[in-house]
């Protein structure tokens, strides 16, 4: 009985418990090019780091497909990240797939072989958070 009694309340727990995310940032990629891309608040990509190159590569997207870009913790998670920023906007840095693969992270930092999207939760809001991509260095 009390075997029973403890699965019960797991099985009760499991089922109660939800992940929140937010997933209303979406990338369309409108280029002829696979595209790899991050988002962040930073309005400048991270310093050295062994393993960006890696990171970016997990985040592509191809040629005329949509890649929703989701954060855990709340279904607002986005709003707060926004608010927390000094700008109050997000930015998305995108790089040609190909590029990032045959080169070193650092030189694609330094020669700026990206392009930066920037926008207020206002016009994320007025795009239905859809980011349209038409550009890649």
């Amino acid at each position: 009985m009390k075997n029973n009694l403890f699965f019960t309340a797991i099985i009760l727990v499991l089922l109660t418990s939800c992940d929140y995310y937010d997933r209303r940032y979406k990338i369309n990629n409108k280029t002829s090019k696979a595209i790899c891309f991050i988002v962040t608040t930073d309005t400048v990509l991270n310093k050295l780091s062994i393993n960006k190159k890696e990171y970016y590569l997990k985040h592509k997207v191809l040629p005329d497909s949509t890649k929703y870009y989701y954060l855990n913790g709340s279904v607002k998670e986005w709003d707060l990240r926004i608010n927390k920023s000094k700008n109050k906007t997000l930015n998305t840095y995108v790089f040609d797939y190909e590029e990032v693969k045959r080169s070193n992270w650092d030189s694609l930092r330094f020669k700026k072989q990206y392009v930066r999207y920037q926008f207020t939760k206002k016009e994320l809001d007025s795009m239905e958070w859809k980011v349209i991509i038409n550009k890649v260095n």
